[in-house]
């Protein structure tokens, strides 16, 4: 019986890590799906893209386009930083459409989440912007070339990232997603460059679009 215990008890361990490899982002232990286009990119120090809002519906915990960067290759798990859009009853003022920022803390690698950046209109392109800043050094948030957040601590990811990772994600089993983007762009050695994705990641839709350097994440699918 002992024995028994002590293998459930691993089990359990083992899905408890590989859950939050996966849920380490903005809506955290709620997430039910993502679909991201990556790009690795050795030392990376931005990532834009312009994403289209759409009409995102409310009541879910949480539907977001994160723009974002990571600190290990394809897949993307521990140490990030990502700014994007959000929607949803995660958020302080629930179900408005609002920019966010979310990142990893040094003690615990755990994902710290800021909200309300600005509230956002429905079908509209926005440039949203994860840029390193290596004076601070931080990583900080940007909306339309404008710094709309800079963190308060010193984050896990504390240099160039190596992923460049754009894309959708949302909160309950069921939870719809529409997160088109264009122009998606890396910054390495003080100059921006288009790309295309190369690797997905998730388990919703991915596509690329009629947009050059787009993409499109959706589902259920």
């Amino acid at each position: 019986m002992l024995r028994s215990k002590v293998a459930m008890y691993l089990s359990v361990g083992l899905l408890l890590v590989s859950l939050f490899m996966f849920v380490n982002s903005a809506v955290a232990a709620e997430i039910a799906a993502q679909a991201f286009g990556q790009k690795p990119v050795a030392n990376v120090m931005g990532v834009q893209a312009q994403i289209w809002t759409a009409q995102q519906p409310g009541g879910w915990y949480g539907l977001a386009s994160p723009v974002g960067v990571c600190a290990t290759q394809s897949p993307c798990f521990g140490a990030f930083f990502e700014t994007g859009y959000i929607k949803g009853t995660v958020t302080p003022v629930q179900n408005v459409l609002q920019q966010y920022a979310a990142w990893t803390d040094l003690q615990n690698n755990q994902p710290i989440n800021e909200y309300g950046l600005g509230f956002l209109s429905d079908n509209t392109w926005y440039t949203f912007a994860s840029i390193y800043d290596p004076a601070i050094p931080r990583w900080k948030a940007y909306r339309n070339g404008a710094l709309v957040f800079t963190p308060p601590t010193l984050g896990n990811l504390t240099t160039n990232g190596q992923l460049a990772s754009i894309g959708g994600e949302c909160g309950g089993v069921g939870c719809p997603m529409a997160v088109q983007s264009a122009s998606m762009k890396y910054k390495k050695s003080g100059s921006w460059f288009l790309y295309d994705w190369t690797v997905k990641q998730g388990n919703y839709c991915l596509a690329h679009t009629s947009y050059s350097y787009g993409s499109l994440s959706w589902g259920p699918c």
